[in-house]
């Protein structure tokens, strides 16, 4: 998993060419939403999904092997949306009032397929 809180993180990390525009987009957007008061400790950050992570025990970002990682609903997490780019599905886990993960999952095969079903399911436009 490859976590981004900064602009300079999108050319540091082995972020695939064909996510950069996608991750630096949820950046603006982060930064626009919260204006200076963004503090991406506190408010929160992007991850992008890897093919080596084990989406089903997600335990360094809150979604543990006991309730399913990321290819199961969460009711203590709301999937705010889900947005299908061309590129990767996006979404945005709520965590609390304050903090919030924008999850981009690389549209690719090997994505695990319940994940993948779990996000088109919650698409909104």
């Amino acid at each position: 998993m490859i976590k981004v809180l900064y602009r300079e993180d999108v050319w540091k990390n082995n972020i695939p060419k064909e996510l950069r525009i996608v991750v630096k987009l949820e950046l603006e957007s982060n930064e626009n939403g919260f204006g200076r008061y963004y503090d991406r400790s506190v408010n929160g950050y992007i991850v992008i999904i890897e093919p080596t992570d084990d989406t089903a025990d997600m335990s360094e970002i809150g979604f543990h092997a006991l309730s399913g990682g990321l290819n199961t609903f969460h009711f203590e997490v709301a999937w705010e949306r889900a947005t299908p780019n061309g590129r990767a599905l996006i979404g945005l886990a709520i965590m609390n009032n304050d903090f919030a993960l924008t999850i981009i999952v690389p549209d690719e095969k090997w994505v695990n397929p319940v994940l993948k079903r779990n996000l088109i399911e919650n698409l909104t436009t």
